[in-house]
């Protein structure tokens, strides 16, 4: 944490967290704006579904911590824990975008969690070290 010489106890000038968890990329298409019962998953108005990378089956949703990020596709997914319940929730990074940052930053655009039928999201997932910004 980079904080100001004249209040170190003040509001800091930028802080960056590094930590190792089993991270995944998904995509993700943007909030619906509706409710409706969908083939594979139900549509919820205000939530975003997340989709396999690979595959593109659902898998969970996506709460964005701010509506300027409601456009981020491409995304990954870093475990947070222990299923608590029979789903994972999880944060949802983009890479931070500066030029010149690291491959390994990432800055947070939201929480995620997955649907009760896929709790086995991480189970294949590598653990990465990752810098958040």
């Amino acid at each position: 944490m980079d904080t100001p010489a004249s209040n170190p106890y003040g509001k800091p000038n930028s802080i960056q967290m590094t930590v190792s968890s089993p991270l995944r990329q998904a995509w993700c298409c943007g909030p619906f704006e509706k409710d409706f019962h969908g083939a594979m998953a139900p549509r919820i108005a205000g939530y975003t579904p997340l989709y396999y990378y690979d595959t593109g089956l659902p898998f969970g949703y996506l709460l964005y911590d701010s509506s300027d990020d409601a456009d981020a596709r491409d995304v990954f997914c870093l475990k947070i824990g222990e299923p608590s319940y029979s789903g994972n929730i999880f944060l949802v990074l983009v890479r931070h975008g500066a030029a010149e940052a690291p491959v390994s930053w990432f800055r947070r655009i939201g929480l995620g969690y997955t649907r009760d039928k896929c709790s086995d999201f991480f189970e294949d997932a590598e653990a990465k070290t990752v810098t958040l910004v």
